[in-house]
């Protein structure tokens, strides 16, 4: 969340967006919580983490993250993100039946030493333990890198999008939907 937090949570209060991602990392029943997180470790040390979840709770997470920020900025700091987000209206993240990857994040000493496979064959287990048959997520179009990991682990572009901002210093933001379907057997890693 790099570039999405600061443009979400900036100015809404006296709380910095690092005061927001770790209340809403220690909270409960919200898309950022520990409840949906893993850490991957490496050499003693955290190497990356997933945030990921059914598709079913995406709404209740999505509302949970809102009352939170209610809690942390107040009304108006909510009203304020919630403009910021009027871009992404109508952009289709998750669908029925898939489990969503919604922050995967490996640190840079610790990337090309399969962190980031090992997080997504997580995830993938985690979809079958919840009955369900796909994986999905949304990819920055110009983060090859991770885009390449994904096709290299089975994810497939399904949709290609641009979000256009209403701030100058964000203007636009494109995108890609990659949605993997999983074989019945379990994940290795």
């Amino acid at each position: 969340m790099a570039e999405s937090a600061p443009y979400l949570f900036t100015g809404l209060s006296r709380h910095t967006p690092e005061d927001t991602l770790v209340a809403a990392f220690r909270a409960r029943h919200n898309r950022l919580s520990w409840q949906w997180a893993a850490i991957c470790e490496a050499d003693g040390e955290v190497a990356g983490v997933l945030n990921a979840f059914p598709w079913s709770r995406a709404t209740a997470l999505n509302i949970g993250l809102g009352m939170l920020v209610l809690g942390v900025h107040g009304p108006l700091g909510l009203l304020c993100m919630l403009g910021r987000l009027t871009p992404k209206v109508g952009m289709r993240a998750v669908a029925r039946g898939e489990y969503f990857i919604s922050q995967l994040a490996v640190l840079p000493e610790f990337q090309r030493r399969g962190v980031g496979t090992r997080l997504l064959a997580h995830a993938e287990q985690h979809a079958r333990t919840h009955g369900l048959i796909k994986c999905s997520l949304l990819v920055d179009a110009h983060n090859e890198g991770a885009r390449r990991l994904y096709e290299r682990t089975g994810y497939r572009v399904v949709y290609s999008g641009t979000i256009r901002y209403r701030v100058p210093a964000v203007r636009e933001s494109a995108y890609h939907r990659m949605v993997k379907e999983l074989s019945h057997e379990p994940a290795s890693g």
